[in-house]
């Protein structure tokens, strides 16, 4: 399913991780992805929106009800949503799915990028490695909290 709602024209890039809620809760995918994402402390907030920055990244306001952490906001349902950064080297998309058949539910967090040209391709395999560490933590750290 998370295939299905990401938009890139090319998929030059493409994980996913898991995780499961520490207790039953009814959340919907945005809840989710805002308990991920913008319930970071001040510091690694600033951290992460440096390194989108510095890959060229652009985010949308912190406050905007159409942003999570600056991503914008795409497809959305209750049990999912795409969340975009365009940027003019690379574009990712983040899709986050919540099953929630089982209780408590699970989390997948699925990550897509297309690179452009020689500098994408640099970008992303700095981006990457930060990325495969810090995006499972992001999700541990919601499902646990």
């Amino acid at each position: 399913m998370a295939l299905a709602l990401q938009d890139l024209e090319r998929i030059d890039y493409w994980d996913a991780y898991r995780a499961r809620a520490s207790r039953p809760v009814q959340r919907s995918a945005e809840e989710w992805a805002r308990a991920a994402l913008e319930s970071l402390p001040r510091p690694a907030e600033v951290l992460w929106r440096a390194a989108w920055s510095l890959a060229g990244l652009r985010a949308g306001p912190r406050s905007s009800c159409q942003h999570v952490l600056g991503l914008g906001i795409g497809e959305k349902a209750a049990d999912a949503i795409l969340l975009k950064a365009p940027g003019r080297s690379v574009t990712v998309q983040l899709a986050l799915l919540v099953d929630s058949r089982n209780d408590p539910p699970a989390l997948v967090l699925s990550t897509f990028a297309q690179r452009r040209g020689w500098l994408g391709k640099a970008t992303w395999a700095v981006i990457s490695r930060l990325h495969r560490r810090v995006a499972p933590y992001l999700l541990e750290r919601a499902v646990t909290r």
